[in-house]
């Protein structure tokens, strides 16, 4: 594999995504289409950053719904094994001592050093992109690099 690319991973079927997340349950293993893209996808580093800028609504929103089953709230990090990238969503349970610990709600397809499933504590420097949804309305805030690829797929 080429090492100016990295590992995306995207649900091409979002509705069915948003659908398993609003019920409030932890969706099952998913075979998520893996995505090559470029280290320098401009598009992709717009979300992120667009991810990162609003970070603080995302943990503030957290914080005032955590005990609400109406929000799922979910981060897309970076995972790195061996110098190979894959990047996959968790499903938050809490922040604690700056660290957004959750579930690994994809099951990995190019790491080994995690499992679907598995309770994951990351930091800030690992997301690249985060999702809150709405079970009242089905609708989302964020969810930044799933706009792209979601553009990506209706050309």
């Amino acid at each position: 594999m080429n090492q100016h690319h990295k590992i995306m991973r995207y649900t091409s079927l979002f509705i069915a995504f948003l659908l398993m997340v609003s019920c409030g349950r932890h969706s099952s293993k998913t075979n998520d289409p893996i995505v090559y893209t470029k280290a320098d996808d401009p598009e992709l580093e717009q979300a992120r950053n667009e991810a990162l800028d609003s970070l603080d609504y995302f943990i503030k929103s957290f914080s005032d719904h955590k005990s609400d089953s109406i929000f799922n709230y979910s981060l897309k990090a970076d995972f790195v094994d061996n110098g190979q990238h894959e990047f996959m969503w968790i499903d938050l349970e809490k922040i604690e001592n700056e660290q957004f610990i959750g579930y690994l709600d994809n099951e990995p397809q190019i790491i080994k050093n995690v499992k679907y499933g598995e309770l994951i504590s990351i930091d800030k420097s690992q997301i690249e992109d985060w999702i809150i949804v709405d079970s009242r309305t089905n609708t989302w805030e964020g969810g930044f690099s799933v706009k792209v690829f979601l553009k990506r797929d209706s050309k």
